[in-house]
């Protein structure tokens, strides 16, 4: 039985039916048509030895073309992200290489947007507390090059709500990472911090952004998931609409080249248009 596109799971991650009502019946609506206009498009990428070394690695179905989506612990409120075409797991590094009606691609994303959502939610604009340059997730004292592992550390801290097993989710997720890169031919490897330096760069975390630190260990990923999830349904939907292929990877979308310009302007206008506090920057 083919599942339908609008999927929800329960606490114990198991899918389970549910009532369809206008909400249900609207999102799935926006799937078609943005699944249809996917079904007319011709979307490759293009093979070169980086690829192949990766796509050898990575077992990758390119029969999936289909976006669904999957909401979490038996509420439409939480999660709702987009999944299932074979672009939304492959490495940015690799996407890159993607082509859309044989034409060159761009992906552009919201820079951290979690974080912009939870100052939002305290009624806050990131960059009134901080610098215009400033990055939440370069900690002070951290090498720069190490802004990945501090985005990792506080991703993690934001969707755990266990804290016991917050250094061994945070040191599982850079071996994945790693596995990742080495996949790739990326010789430079993630450092794995030692717990002691791990809790060190939360709570620097906290420090820094104070307004929004009671979010930590507390599981609201899912419900930011729903927030960026309901974002990237009025792009697609925006972009469907002026036939514009569109490929959703979470808070990031990529579009030929010749789309970008309108990308971004759709990409801002949808995100002020959610009267959200602090505005993320599109890069």
């Amino acid at each position: 039985k083919q599942m339908d596109c609008i999927r929800l799971k329960d606490t114990k991650k198991k899918f389970k039916e549910y009532e369809d009502n206008s909400v249900t019946r609207s999102m799935r609506a926006k799937l078609h048509a943005y699944n249809n206009l996917l079904h007319k498009t011709n979307i490759k990428v293009t093979r070169n030895k980086k690829v192949s070394n990766y796509l050898e690695i990575k077992l990758t179905n390119f029969n999936n073309r289909e976006y669904y989506r999957i909401f979490n612990d038996g509420s439409f409120e939480l999660g709702g992200r987009f999944y299932g075409p074979w672009w939304v797991t492959l490495s940015k590094d690799i996407r890159q290489y993607i082509t859309i009606n044989n034409n060159k691609t761009v992906e552009l994303d919201y820079s951290s947007l979690n974080i912009h959502l939870l100052y939002s939610e305290e009624g806050l604009n990131y960059y009134d507390l901080n610098d215009n340059t400033a990055d939440p997730y370069t900690l002070k004292g951290v090498n720069k090059d190490e802004r990945d592992i501090n985005k990792l550390i506080i991703t993690i801290a934001l969707n755990i709500t266990d804290k016991s097993k917050f250094v061994y989710a945070v040191k599982g997720g850079i071996k994945n990472d790693n596995d990742k890169n080495y996949s790739l031919g990326n010789k430079k490897l993630l450092k794995v911090p030692n717990a002691d330096e791990i809790r060190r760069r939360i709570r620097l975390f906290e420090e820094e952004n104070n307004p929004i630190k009671h979010h930590l260990f507390t599981g609201v990923g899912k419900r930011l998931q729903f927030k960026d999830s309901c974002i990237a349904e009025s792009i697609i939907e925006s972009m469907v609409n002026n036939n514009i292929p569109i490929l959703a990877i979470h808070d990031s979308f990529i579009v030929q080249l010749r789309d970008k310009s309108n990308l971004y302007k759709s990409m801002d206008h949808i995100f002020r248009s959610f009267k959200l506090k602090s505005v993320p920057k599109i890069k």
